[in-house]
């Protein structure tokens, strides 16, 4: 009997050992991993994606990749009033219809529309965005937006303003003098300067997240702090945002940054779901975002 019992000890401390063994060796698995997709992440974030949208006539560019699309006016105006320029938005495959059945239950012979080999073709290169469609799940609204009512904004604040916020946007013309043959010439710098915006960022951000909270004020919205995001070349000041729509929780961002003559807010908006899931797609089309046109 002693000895029966000292064999069911002795297996039960095999059992045991070779459990933590097994228990060690996945939490290392999943260690590696993580700290390996850390590193990829980190990777791919200092590497632009190669489609690019140019709003060269609100000065900035966006990189963004093969399986998203952007949404912008032919000919690169504003869509809205609101200043809205762009947006950018994951795609999704289009769903395959199954073909429709006969009444004597076969399945119908369709024809392709024959392809006739004199037609000329645009491109031989294959589209990555074909069969895709738009996933309304998440979007990126970028928006334009001149200081106008930033000027009024600041007259509600303390009593002491900063001076730059006195400035008037309009810029300052260039000097021009007088040719010796009459024609009147402009006098330009040989190297342009990189022109400040005409109020710290920080004010200008209370002031998108201020009438942003009014907008919203009735709608349940909840907030947390405000935080900065330091990009490649543009600093941000966001406000990280959520609220429940047809009893999904939906979660945002807005990204509020600053030059001479304009300023502009990014909007980040979809399911939360989504929202984890494109968080690194998102992080690097921010991160990569380029304003051109130094001195405006």
């Amino acid at each position: 009997m002693k000895k029966k019992g000292n064999l069911w000890s002795n297996k039960r401390k095999t059992f045991i050992f070779c459990i933590v063994i097994v228990m060690l060796v996945v939490v290392s698995i999943s260690f590696v991993s993580f700290f390996k997709s850390d590193v990829i992440d980190e990777e791919n974030e200092k590497t632009p994606y190669n489609s690019m949208y140019n709003a060269s006539r609100y000065f900035f560019r966006v990189f963004y990749p093969d399986d998203w699309d952007v949404n912008a006016d032919s000919y690169g105006f504003l869509l809205n009033p609101e200043g809205l320029v762009l947006e950018a938005y994951p795609l999704k495959k289009i769903p395959v219809t199954p073909a429709p059945t006969a009444a004597d239950g076969s399945t119908p012979v369709v024809t392709a529309s024959p392809t006739l080999s004199s037609q000329p073709t645009t491109s031989a290169t294959i589209d990555p965005r074909e069969g895709m469609e738009r996933n309304k799940d998440l979007t990126m609204s970028f928006y334009y937006k001149e200081y106008d009512a930033l000027y009024e904004y600041i007259k509600t604040l303390v009593p002491s303003a900063p001076p730059s916020a006195e400035v008037s946007p309009t810029p300052t013309a260039t000097p021009e003098i007088p040719s010796p043959s009459g024609n009147t010439e402009v006098i330009s710098s040989a190297s342009p300067e990189k022109k400040e915006p005409p109020m710290e960022l920080e004010i200008i951000a209370d002031y998108v997240f201020e009438q942003f909270q009014k907008e919203h004020e009735a709608t349940g919205y909840g907030y947390s702090s405000k935080k900065g995001y330091q990009a490649d070349t543009v600093e941000f000041v966001v406000l990280p945002y959520s609220y429940i729509k047809d009893d999904i929780k939906m979660t945002g961002e807005l990204y509020v940054a600053a030059r001479a003559m304009a300023y502009y807010i990014i909007q980040v908006e979809g399911t939360e779901s989504a929202f984890r899931k494109y968080n690194n797609v998102v992080q690097n089309i921010l991160y990569h975002i380029t304003f051109s046109v130094f001195d405006y």
